[in-house]
């Protein structure tokens, strides 16, 4: 399952849930996301993204937060080059940030945290 929801400053807040591995599809849009995986504790920066990318994700519950296009390699001090269609550890931008990792982890709702 997947679902968006709007959030003030954001193009939106999302979140996909399965309960078994599945494969799904990126499709490129320019945006920059902060993903957070719950099955493995994973925060990381996606995009943006120039072209489609194929995903797999084990069971559980992956929660986003969605930069407009243009919006994220400010937000995370780099040019947009260098996040242009990666996945990288958002420790390696900003550091290590224990408790934002605590924070993600006891939280009811990942997505108001990441916000």
């Amino acid at each position: 399952m997947y679902a968006e929801r709007p959030f003030p400053g954001l193009a939106c807040l999302w979140r996909r849930t399965t309960d078994v591995a599945a494969v799904g599809r990126v499709v490129p849009d320019g945006c920059t996301d902060i993903i957070y995986s719950t099955a493995t504790g994973e925060l990381f920066v996606a995009g943006p993204d120039t072209v489609g990318h194929v995903t797999s994700m084990g069971p559980g519950t992956l929660f986003g937060v969605r930069f407009g296009p243009g919006v994220g390699p400010a937000v995370f001090g780099v040019p947009a080059a260098e996040l242009r269609d990666l996945r990288v550890p958002l420790a390696e931008l900003w550091g290590p940030s224990p408790a934002l990792a605590d924070a993600l982890h006891s939280a009811g709702d990942p997505c108001a945290v990441l916000a």
